[in-house]
């Protein structure tokens, strides 16, 4: 091979190497630049206290939560309860709608518990979860949404005395 054509091939592939980097470079920047457009905005919308605790009584009692309009939109949402406490909770709503002058909103649950509840810590969900606009309802869409849970922990006493014994580990 004489030193020519070497020096063709040496050129050839160093054309070859940079058209390719500069290829992978673009192809980056493209999905970088679709992924930046594609992707939704981050909602916010908060919920306040995350949880509940209450020691077990068989009073009906009322409590609170807030949610938290901090982007200040317009949306809707739905209030649900699950988990094991769920059929004890009664909702002061089970849907709504926030306008874009509203920062926040109270809502109630009751509690009603009976007599025969499992000692120890009993647990019941209330998730409220934002609902699809009108308009991302047609056609077809991939949304994510948005789903709080405000936690309501019963402490169940245990019916007799114990002792809660921990032992030493080297």
């Amino acid at each position: 091979m004489t030193e020519k054509m070497f020096n063709k091939r040496v050129e050839h592939y160093k054309r070859k190497k940079s058209l390719s980097v500069k290829s992978i470079v673009f192809i980056l920047l493209m999905i970088s630049l679709l992924l930046l457009i594609i992707t939704p905005k981050a909602s916010a919308i908060g919920m306040s206290p995350a949880a509940t605790t209450l020691d077990f009584t068989t009073e009906e009692k009322t409590y609170s939560f807030s949610i938290i309009n901090s982007e200040n939109k317009e949306f809707e949402i739905v209030i649900y309860v699950q988990g094991e406490l769920a059929k004890y909770i009664t909702l002061s709503h089970t849907s709504d709608r926030f306008r874009t002058d509203e920062e926040s909103k109270e809502y109630q649950f009751s509690l009603k518990l009976p007599n025969n509840l499992d000692p120890g810590t009993r647990i019941g969900e209330i998730v409220v979860m934002e609902v699809p606009s009108s308009s991302e309802k047609t056609g077809t869409n991939l949304n994510a949404r948005i789903a709080l849970v405000h936690q309501v922990h019963v402490n169940v006493p245990y019916p007799v005395s114990y002792t809660h014994l921990t032992l030493p580990t080297n």
